[in-house]
């Protein structure tokens, strides 16, 4: 936990003195439990803000507004999953894996070996170079095969306790049990996990490898919150190219976790940040022999050092071999609704508040894989060309970007021509990007709302919101308000409240 104060910073239980600045804008991060690395070394920090201001500078940093949409959004996106923590407190990693038959089939179409191989040889390397510092303990789940459906269902066991030095035996049982499992039951075992880390101190974290959806008839995704909310972060890993991610994903993304594939071992050991011994040779090759251009006393190109993460081969004395990827389809679909009305011309800490929610916008695109992600780009109020009076601006709510494939550098452009100019016209333009999302409704459909202000159309936000949700839209709606008034933050957060998405308050 990260807490701002006048004369104290508390990072994750323990006080240190200021000893920089704080010059406050105050910011409000509700119902974030963990937030992904800013600009500190920091790859886990919770933040709560109750102060009157909060820009600090601390660590070797200025925090900048334009992270926040990157804060609010999955945190899960391209990070490592078990790099070392800074020194301020005990990293525990539970692993918690799946044993169901399942696991013994093949990763991808075009691989000889089983998912379970696949585990198996990214955890050797893992183990092998897993932080000594790091407490690690193995939970096993649907390793079953009993053919009652209630024992089952209840199949989960802390093979390994937490301890720095069990290596080789979790390497050991992961080795050896063969994956026997006729139930796949993730809520179970997440419950489980949770009785496992309730005793322990420091930065919590469970790493959860499974190719299935939970078939118990639980509901793991109430659990994944709780943990979150107990300062438990679930990373999740889909094995195996048919692996249905839908659940996994949602799981990370209740869970203030990662989500990722793995098709082969490389993307595996990719998704758990360590680098297979392959690219750990080429990396040292190429960094023994110098770039072509680079001259004696000169500093080498800095591709030298960049490694290209490659599936491995089915076996070692084959060549390698270009292959397609995997075919994925994205976990859920959200769709920025962005505020370009004249009052985001209004300035925030020198700048418009229509650059910082460009910027926040772009460090979000920069963020999201479009494999797991799917976007769209909606504004209101921008439209230049009409008269600024409320029969003519207020209908001027446009879906700019749909959901079509890889967006990211439409959306830039799409964004970049944007200038505040006329009406708030939110309520319409939420009840229309719910209509965008209705082919997605069972695909996880997210809006993002940036706005700066309250409805002034005379619309009424909340009530289309409840609207869609009573429509089958099961659309959750998040909420970044930039230098609210009190009546539009008791709106937008009531939106927010109504959409069961969260609010962040930046001024």
């Amino acid at each position: 936990m990260c807490i701002f104060s006048d004369d104290m910073i508390a990072l994750r239980g323990k006080y240190y003195a200021q000893s920089q600045p704080i010059f406050c804008t105050r910011l409000i991060f509700l119902g974030l439990s963990f937030i992904k690395d800013i600009v500190l070394d920091l790859p886990w920090i919770a933040v709560s803000i109750g102060s009157s201001s909060c820009k600090g500078i601390f660590g070797r940093g200025w925090y900048s507004l334009k992270n926040t949409v990157l804060l609010l959004l999955l945190g899960f996106l391209g990070m490592s999953m078990v790099a070392p923590v800074a020194a301020i407190e005990r990293e525990n990693v539970l692993l918690l894996v799946d044993f169901s038959y399942s696991m013994h089939k093949p990763v991808s179409r075009t691989s000889k070996l089983s998912k379970m191989a696949v585990v198996r040889n990214a955890f050797h390397q893992l183990l092998a170079t897993m932080p000594k510092e790091t407490s690690l303990a193995l939970r096993a789940f649907a390793f079953s095969a009993s053919d009652v459906k209630s024992e089952a269902c209840q199949a989960s066991a802390l093979w390994v306790p937490f301890d720095d030095s069990n290596r080789h035996e979790i390497s050991r049982l992961i080795t050896t049990t063969k994956p026997l499992g006729h139930a796949t039951p993730i809520a179970y075992a997440l419950s489980r996990a949770r009785d496992d880390l309730s005793t322990v101190a420091g930065h919590r974290k469970i790493i959860l490898l499974s190719d299935g959806l939970e078939n118990c008839q639980q509901d793991p995704l109430p659990i994944a919150k709780e943990l979150a909310a107990q300062g438990i972060q679930i990373d999740t890993i889909a094995v195996g190219e048919d692996t249905p991610s839908a659940q996994l994903g949602e799981i990370a993304l209740e869970g203030g976790g990662s989500f990722h594939f793995a098709t082969s071992t490389a993307t595996l050991l990719k998704a758990l940040g360590v680098k297979s011994s392959a690219d750990r040779q080429r990396s040292s090759a190429q960094q023994k022999k110098p770039a072509p251009s680079a001259r004696k006393g000169s500093t080498p190109s800095p591709a030298t050092g960049l490694v290209k993460v490659i599936s491995l081969p089915d076996k070692a004395v084959q060549k390698p071999r270009k292959s397609k990827p995997a075919r994925t389809t994205p976990v859920l679909y959200m769709e920025v609704v962005l505020d370009a009305s004249g009052s985001m011309a209004g300035k925030l800490e020198g700048r418009s508040k229509m650059i910082w929610a460009k910027e926040a916008l772009n460090t979000t695109l920069e963020s999201i894989d479009e494999q797991t992600i799917a976007m769209a780009l909606r504004a209101y109020g921008f439209d230049q060309s009409l008269p600024k009076t409320a029969s003519t601006s207020c209908p001027n709510t446009e879906l700019l970007v749909p959901f079509s494939g890889p967006v990211k550098a439409r959306i830039r452009t799409a964004s970049r021509l944007l200038q505040p100019y006329g009406y708030t016209p939110i309520a319409e333009s939420l009840r229309l990007a719910g209509q965008d999302l209705l082919p997605y409704r069972k695909k996880h459909p997210h809006i993002l709302l940036i706005s700066d202000g309250k409805e002034t159309c005379q619309g009424d936000p909340v009530a289309v919101v409840k609207a869609l949700r009573a429509q089958g839209i099961e659309v959750r709606v998040h909420v970044i308000g930039f230098d609210l008034d009190d009546a539009a933050r008791k709106q937008l957060k009531a939106v927010a409240v109504a959409g069961g998405g969260q609010f962040v308050d930046v001024r």
